[in-house]
């Protein structure tokens, strides 16, 4: 069974209709790392925790009860995955030592412990 010409051009200009719409969907595919922070020395979940993306330029910040979702959708994603695939995630909190991790570009559930670290200063007369 052959196809005319008018067919081929036909189904065609289908299949490149389908590849251009679907294309904007598949680039706002979303990720989430989500966790929970906590104190190395006490158990205690830390509250107020910076976590921030560095590739996709997103950051979220722990809740009261130590839990974060850091959600990278869209352009954002996609950019940053041009220039790696994993993204590197940095958790800080005055008076802690910042943790830095790699994580791949996937849904995640990741739990990071925080260690204090001694502030030194001088006496203030």
């Amino acid at each position: 069974m052959t196809m005319s010409a008018a067919s081929r051009s036909l189904l065609l200009r289908s299949l490149i209709f389908l590849f251009v719409a679907s294309a904007p969907a598949a680039a706002q595919t979303a990720i989430t790392i989500k966790g929970t922070v906590r104190d190395s020395a006490t158990g205690e979940e830390l509250r107020f925790v910076t976590i921030r993306a560095l590739h996709a330029r997103v950051a979220a910040m722990s809740t009261k009860t130590g839990e974060y979702s850091l959600r990278i959708a869209g352009p954002k994603l996609s950019r940053a995955r041009e220039t790696s695939p994993a993204d590197t995630l940095v958790f800080s909190l005055v008076g802690y030592h910042s943790d830095t991790l790699v994580v791949p570009y996937a849904d995640s559930l990741l739990d990071v412990v925080l260690a204090e670290s001694q502030l030194r200063t001088r006496e203030v007369v």
